[in-house]
């Protein structure tokens, strides 16, 4: 199905069991899949315009191919939207309620609205804009920008690559956790809960919350050069002016399936030393949920989570 109207808008309806191998949007388009039931649905489809695109509905697979497109989803779900690198400074508006399971984005794009997009993968230069609720970045290459309007993104990823990452934070972005395993330099006016420093050449402009910092890591957090030590059981505190500083309780996160529909089985071990031991000492949650403490025979703490609660950044350690 080609949708191809050179002059004014079309709007395109399929309902019932309707099925679509490949759509392709090439003129100002409104297109519903609302109506399509459990057995109908359209494959993939291809945006190839720069005319407004309006989307409602739950779709399999987005592909992007329009330098400059204007995609606005009205309501749905999107299990996959890809840009490709034609597809240059698309602008994708996420209405309230939207979202968007995977963004592999292959080209600079915009994400606005107030939609979720719970998983986002940046692996090529540009400028990649956020906004909104975002439940994952991962971001690492040359080149790469990357800035968060008002929102909040649980976890931001910097993997471990050649380059620096540039991360600006607007008034009123937050980022729960953050893990930087490659260079990046961060500013702004945005807040960060608390970042894990793995590699150098990181610069933070804020003062996060905490900072932990792998031993013999060097970087420059809120004006101030701070260095990771050698790990210790009990987290140490700077000075008042500047972040706490603390090593990483978390040695280990594994994910396994689980028994129960919609949860997932987590093992969480400790780096503090004679944790094994004394595991009394220590409660560990998962999203707010308690596991179970290490036996003789299961070392390491252990339970089901929901699923959409199974991220690392979500393990919580306190001492009894």
């Amino acid at each position: 199905l080609v949708i191809n109207k050179e002059t004014g808008k079309v709007r395109v309806v399929l309902k019932g069991n309707t099925v679509v191998q490949k759509l392709t949007i090439m003129g100002e388009t409104c297109l519903s899949v609302a109506g399509l039931s459990e057995t109908g649905q359209v494959k993939e489809l291809f945006i190839e315009t720069a005319a407004e695109t309006e989307l409602e509905g739950i779709f399999e697979n987005i592909t992007v191919a329009e330098k400059e497109a204007r995609i606005t989803f009205l309501a749905g779900q999107v299990k996959k939207l890809s840009t490709i690198e034609r597809a240059a400074n698309a602008l994708i508006t996420l209405k309230k309620g939207v979202t968007v399971e995977l963004l592999a984005a292959g080209a600079p794009l915009e994400i606005a609205g107030k939609g979720l997009v719970k998983e986002a993968h940046v692996s090529v230069p540009g400028l990649f804009k956020f906004a909104g609720e975002v439940g994952r970045v991962s971001a690492g290459g040359r080149g790469i920008f990357l800035e968060f309007g008002a929102g909040t993104t649980d976890t931001l990823l910097v993997e471990a690559s050649e380059g620096t990452v540039m991360i600006h934070l607007a008034q009123g972005a937050a980022v729960n956790y953050m893990e930087l395993n490659g260079a990046a330099e961060v500013t702004g006016s945005g807040t960060i809960e608390r970042v894990r420093i793995n590699a150098p050449g990181a610069t933070i402009e804020q003062s996060p919350g905490s900072v932990e910092l792998a031993e013999g890591i060097t970087a420059k957090v809120a004006g101030e050069e701070i260095t990771g030590e050698q790990e210790k059981e009990e987290p140490a505190l700077a000075a008042p002016s500047t972040p706490k500083v603390t090593v990483a309780p978390v040695k280990e996160f594994i994910v396994e399936d689980g028994i129960s529909i919609g949860y997932v089985l987590v093992k969480v071990s400790l780096r503090y030393s004679g944790w094994l031991n004394e595991p009394h000492r220590y409660n560990v949650t998962v999203g707010g949920k308690s596991l179970n403490r290490p036996t003789s025979e299961i070392p390491y703490y252990y339970g089901e989570v929901l699923k959409e609660q199974a991220f690392r950044s979500n393990v919580k350690v306190t001492k009894n």
